[in-house]
């Protein structure tokens, strides 16, 4: 158990540190990565292996993307990669809570809170 814990914190910690990072490291592009990255998860709702049987997959295939993507400056990735360390039920709203205050402004985006949503089955 007490692996576990530590194991937890750790990823506690980092998801602060990137937090942190990511309030400090606005950069003007940002706005449009996470609208980028909301129009690829919608794009792939559209496709026929998008769905609830290949969930980790699906999340695989997103990584993936922002890895190889130049479009995406850190923000993005920080932000996504940030949020595996948050309890699946605040995964969204956390991601949310990030993308505004990187940019300054409002934002949503349906498709990733749907996303976010059926990946809490493979947590």
């Amino acid at each position: 158990m007490d692996i576990l814990n530590k194991a937890i914190a750790f990823r506690f910690k980092r998801f602060i540190c990137i937090f942190i990072l990511l309030i400090f490291s606005c950069s003007t592009d940002a706005k449009n990565d996470f609208i980028y990255l909301c129009d690829y998860i919608s794009s792939m709702e559209e496709k026929e292996t998008f769905t609830s049987n290949n969930l980790e997959e699906n999340y695989l295939d997103i990584q993936t993307h922002i890895d190889s993507s130049v479009t995406y400056g850190p923000e993005i990735r920080e932000a996504f990669f940030g949020v595996s360390a948050v309890d699946p039920e605040k995964k969204y709203l956390t991601f949310k809570k990030v993308a505004e205050i990187v940019t300054n402004a409002e934002w949503s985006c349906e498709p990733l809170e749907r996303f976010f949503i059926t990946t809490r089955a493979f947590e």
